[in-house]
């Protein structure tokens, strides 16, 4: 007994294994397109100083834009090799001290304020974690040991610790209290800086926060929570009763990662994924760009468009390739049945 292919029979099973092999070499381009969007993205975390100028991070390193005449600097060029998923992120207190934290070593670098490294402080925490700090103190979110953790800011001894949460997304330090949001639980808790003794816990009607949120404290008994990395998030505003006061929307495609607030008061918000600021005004987040930040994102903002157009292209051709695979088949079986077996 032997398999007998017929001229018809062998034409089919070329055509299949042409369509097998397009078809890998597109799934491999779609997934290495994907991939390596995941690691293009502008500024993700974001601080000011006492005097107005912004910072943030942008491929690990630290840039410093002075809002009043568009002066951009890379202040500080890290060590600090962080992946894509990996929290990278920054502080600046009253003294110009800049503070980052490492995900990879889970220590606590802290610079000058002329950019230069001053000491590294071990984090206390797990992998990633979220930071506030100042003048004495370094507050740390550590969002995998579902903690916070409080160090002393000169030889890094840990002053307190809270439990009981979820994930810690975030947090802010503003006067006497540290604000810290743990979307899981739906909850802002504040803590009393000096011991981190629990003052309240705000329970939040909290929801489109897949993916996290951070926090910002207000003037007048008011918190700002982010909905992070979620295509068209919202920005809400809470009473410390838990009501929310004010929604706040982007554009389309609005994806906030961070916010901060400048010394006079204003709301500044960053998306990374679309290497834009925002400010908040009234209800809207309205975008802002400097010529030299443009400049700086340029050159990925390309790279980005021309990997989306390759993942969509692939996408399109693997569909096309299902669609006739399957026609090869239904052609196949109502012209000849199945292969034909000599005895």
């Amino acid at each position: 007994m032997g398999l007998v292919i017929k001229p018809g029979d062998k034409k089919l099973m070329l055509n299949i294994i042409l369509i097998i092999s397009v078809t890998a070499f597109f799934i491999y381009s779609y997934l290495k397109a994907e991939m390596a969007l995941k690691d293009i993205h502008g500024a993700e975390w974001i601080t000011f100083d006492t005097e107005g100028r912004l910072y943030f991070i942008y491929q690990g390193n630290v840039y410093r834009l002075n809002l009043n005449d568009d002066t951009l600097i890379k202040l500080i060029e890290t060590d600090i090799e962080a992946s894509s998923g990996d929290i990278m992120d920054i502080a600046v207190n009253s003294s110009g001290n800049i503070f980052l934290t490492d995900p990879k070593s889970r220590e606590v670098h802290i610079y000058s304020p002329s950019g230069e490294l001053v000491r590294k402080l071990q984090g206390h925490f797990k992998e990633n974690a979220k930071i506030a700090v100042d003048d004495k103190t370094i507050y740390l979110a550590d969002m995998q040991g579902n903690r916070v953790i409080a160090l002393n800011i000169e030889n890094g001894a840990i002053l307190w610790i809270d439990m009981d949460y979820l994930i810690p997304d975030s947090l802010d330090v503003r006067d006497v209290i540290v604000y810290v949001s743990d979307k899981d639980k739906k909850l802002v808790r504040l803590l009393n800086k000096e011991d981190g003794q629990v003052i309240d816990n705000i329970k939040l009607g909290l929801s489109g926060y897949t993916y996290g949120s951070t926090i910002l404290s207000l003037d007048n008994n008011e918190i700002l929570l982010a909905q992070t990395y979620s295509r068209n998030g919202l920005l809400h505003k809470f009473s410390h009763q838990g009501k929310i006061i004010q929604t706040i929307r982007g554009p389309d495609g609005f994806s906030p990662s961070d916010l901060t607030m400048t010394p006079k008061g204003d709301i500044v918000v960053t998306d990374d994924s679309n290497f834009s600021f925002y400010y908040v005004k009234g209800n809207l987040a309205s975008p802002f760009q400097f010529n030299q930040v443009e400049k700086l994102f340029e050159n990925d903002r390309k790279k980005k468009l021309s990997l989306q157009r390759s993942s969509l292209f692939s996408g399109i051709v693997l569909i096309f390739c299902l669609i006739w695979l399957i026609g090869i088949f239904v052609y196949y079986k109502k012209s000849s049945g199945s292969i034909p077996v000599k005895r």
